[in-house]
């Protein structure tokens, strides 16, 4: 894990407490788990994507924290993004590399990755001995996520303020690198298309001013992906 990309401190130790906190989450499926190449795989797609976003965070936090109210510390979200979408190690590999499209109970599946990702974020917290910023990016992170600005998104259908700022951003990155990347069941569109998506759902899905920003300092996300074929 990128620890060395993550001088902060909070982020050393938010990096152990997640550690155990996986552990301990997916204990109890540890039997389940008899295709081990593939939950390998799904894994290791989770953590890229994780690697990806934490980049991009730790660009546009760092960008954006002078225009934001209130106090953000780049580093430690960045920490959140790698994280953000930890609940999928609790998904079933072969619904998360599924090359299809996924059925109603499938789908519910994978939404679900959001309570797994506030629990194991919650279960890191009860580790550490006080209260640390990294791992209370991630809690917000990995809950709410995919909330939207109009209120239509998952798990609990927040709106507009009541989503985390810190949420309001990785909703941001997350799907920019969604876009950006090839899966089992598509392959990656250029950072043209992945910017006319975001700016297409400014107000619908997203924090129009957030959004706004990173579409601003978007052309220089190209760099961060030289492993991307499509530019």
């Amino acid at each position: 894990m990128p620890t060395t990309m993550y001088p902060n401190q909070f982020c050393a130790t938010a990096q152990a407490a997640v550690g155990l906190a996986i552990a301990e989450a997916t204990r109890q499926d540890a039997d389940s788990k008899t295709l081990v190449g593939e939950y390998l795989r799904a894994l290791y797609e989770t953590l890229s994507h994780g690697h990806r976003c934490s980049r991009l965070m730790l660009a546009f936090a760092a960008r954006l924290q002078d225009a934001v109210k209130g106090v953000i510390d780049p580093e430690a979200m960045a920490f959140g993004a790698f994280y953000h979408d930890v609940g999928k190690v609790c998904v079933p590999p072969e619904v998360l590399l599924a090359p299809r499209s996924l059925s109603p109970q499938e789908y519910k599946l994978i939404q679900a990755h959001t309570y797994h990702g506030r629990r194991i974020a919650e279960l890191a917290s009860s580790v550490v001995s006080q209260p640390n910023p990294a791992l209370g990016y991630l809690h917000a992170m990995a809950a709410c996520h995919h909330e939207r600005w109009d209120g239509t998104g998952y798990p609990n259908r927040l709106s507009a303020d009541d989503i985390p700022l810190t949420a309001r951003m990785m909703a941001i990155v997350d799907t920019y690198d969604a876009l950006r990347s090839s899966r089992a069941y598509k392959l990656g569109k250029s950072h043209e298309f992945a910017c006319q998506v975001i700016e297409r759902e400014i107000g619908n899905a997203f924090d129009p001013h957030i959004a706004r920003s990173f579409l601003a300092m978007s052309k220089s996300f190209v760099d961060l992906f030289p492993e991307l074929a499509i530019n």
